[in-house]
């Protein structure tokens, strides 16, 4: 008797238990309460590889180590993964190492860099279409018919409780050429606008998240202008600048980091959410060389990459390495006067990345040096054409990014780094002569981007600066004789120069 009563009472009230099962229901899953618990977040970011894959075996056992520990784990790239490292820019295809380690590593979105277009748009379509995560770039414009694909302007990530994560992509542009930092012929079609200005239109973003991520490639100058202008944004992760944030900035309430270059530190940063609020946020930077452990697998992979008998042929042997940024510009623009018989050569700081040529000179080591392939043009000029070259770059930059070979140059400036004048002399200390042109070798880069004027068009020597390097080096005695700092003469204060 007392069993059936116990049975009847359970069958007879169904709808109490489907309210009980709906209530709770309603507790698990309604937004409202969803965040009720604190949620720890935490997002690790690299920018600036520049093609270096060394470091991503450690790298990667470490994103997949957190990941295991805590599923709120991210893994974010601010842009430049190409250019910098023959193993990854002279491979065929050319990027598919560092494609391959990012995939590899765990990578959950990237966005892109101005590098990321030096190799030209088909491979760019290339590694978009083969990356396994998002590629995202809001202030780039793709017409209809192009080669690349639009990519998406943001993400948004969720964590298992379903916290949204929104990251914006933001790639840099000069304001004086309107372009990324690559060559205007690798982006022809695409249209590009300003950062800071683009990233406003997304405002909406800080609704529809509950965390509102720049990822940018703007350089860490333009970033703190991002958050002074966009209090929307709760962090920004940058790149560009190459900027190693040791002492993260805060401003505007938006926390600024960036993780230096070369995946030589990878950043993390911490973000406590309770009640669907941040309640806390902090960055820190790690040594990739500190990380204890590496994935087998991705080790080997690197170590094939790197066995390339070609880049590591020794092409000459020097009297002893060169070292110093200057001593190498003024190396190269001595081999692009000498070999192609001109009477100046100018190349562009920006145009090397190394500041260290060894005594035993491989390929690759020319290869890192002038990773950018970039043809030499020779034009006939003016000393008044001449000199409006470094005017243009002293006040682009505000100081003298370019190293010569047969003459010296010395910039005029106010205190407040407004152009006066330029006195450019040949070897000797004359003057040039204002009645006779000169033949001046300049990479096709710099003609391109640069703003100058110059009647002669100019004309290709079909060869790159890298080729017309190697030539000189195999052929000529004594290269580094007559290798002079001072032929550089930057308008950088405290330097010891000749300037006023």
């Amino acid at each position: 008797m007392n069993r059936k009563k116990s049975k009847f009472r359970t069958i007879a009230n169904p709808a109490a238990v489907l309210l009980i099962l709906f209530l709770f229901s309603g507790a698990v899953n309604c937004p409202a309460n969803r965040q009720d618990a604190e949620t720890e977040i935490t997002i690790f970011h690299i920018n600036d590889a520049h093609s270096r894959i060394d470091n991503f075996a450690r790298i990667a056992y470490l994103i997949k180590k957190e990941k295991q520990e805590n599923p709120n784990v991210f893994f974010v790239n601010a842009g430049d993964n190409f250019s910098g490292n023959p193993i990854v820019d002279q491979y065929e295809p050319k990027g598919e190492p560092m494609r391959a380690v990012l995939n590899l590593s765990g990578t959950d979105v990237l966005t892109l860099g101005n590098h990321e277009f030096d190799y030209g748009q088909e491979l760019l379509k290339k590694f978009m279409q083969e990356a396994n995560f998002p590629i995202i770039c809001a202030n780039i414009a793709v017409p209809a018919g192009a080669i690349i694909p639009q990519p998406k302007p943001y993400v948004i990530l969720k964590t298992k409780e379903g916290i949204r994560i929104a990251l914006l992509g933001l790639v840099q542009i000069s304001r004086r050429t309107g372009i990324p930092s690559t060559h205007p012929a690798k982006i022809k079609g695409l249209t590009f606008s300003y950062g800071v200005d683009t990233a406003k239109n997304y405002r909406f973003l800080k609704d529809k998240s509950d965390v509102f991520i720049a990822l940018s490639h703007l350089g860490y100058m333009s970033d703190e202008k991002l958050a002074r202008e966009m209090g929307e944004l709760d962090i920004i992760i940058g790149g560009h600048s190459h900027t190693l944030m040791v002492n993260p900035v805060t401003i505007n309430d938006v926390l600024i980091t960036q993780a230096g270059s070369y995946a030589r530190y990878i950043g993390r940063v911490d973000i406590t959410i309770k009640d669907g609020k941040i309640t806390g946020k902090k960055s820190s930077l790690i040594k990739v060389e500190d990380i204890k452990g590496e994935i087998p697998g991705i080790k080997e992979k690197i170590t094939a990459f790197n066995n390339n008998p070609r880049l590591n042929r020794v092409l000459t042997t020097l009297p002893g390495p060169v070292k110093g940024e200057d001593l190498l510009g003024n190396l190269i623009t001595d081999a692009l006067r000498k070999i192609h018989h001109l009477d100046i050569g100018i190349h562009n700081r920006g145009g090397t990345r190394s500041g260290r040529l060894p005594k035993d000179v491989r390929l690759k080591d020319i290869y890192t040096l002038l990773p950018f392939g970039n043809d030499i043009v020779s034009i006939e000029m003016t000393p008044a054409e001449i000199e409006g070259i470094f005017r243009y770059d002293f006040e682009r930059f505000n100081h003298v990014e370019l190293y010569v070979s047969g003459i010296t140059y010395t910039v005029k400036h106010t205190a407040q780094k407004r152009f006066i004048s330029v006195d450019v002399r040949l070897m000797n200390g004359k003057p040039l002569d204002k009645n006779k042109t000169y033949k001046v070798g300049i990479n096709d880069y710099l003609v391109s981007a640069y703003k100058f004027k110059h009647r002669d068009a100019g004309k290709s020597l079909d060869t790159t600066i890298a080729e017309t390097f190697i030539q000189y080096l195999q052929q000529e005695k004594n290269v580094t004789e007559g290798l002079d700092e001072e032929r550089i003469r930057t308008a950088l204060a405290g330097q010891k120069n000749k300037e006023k």
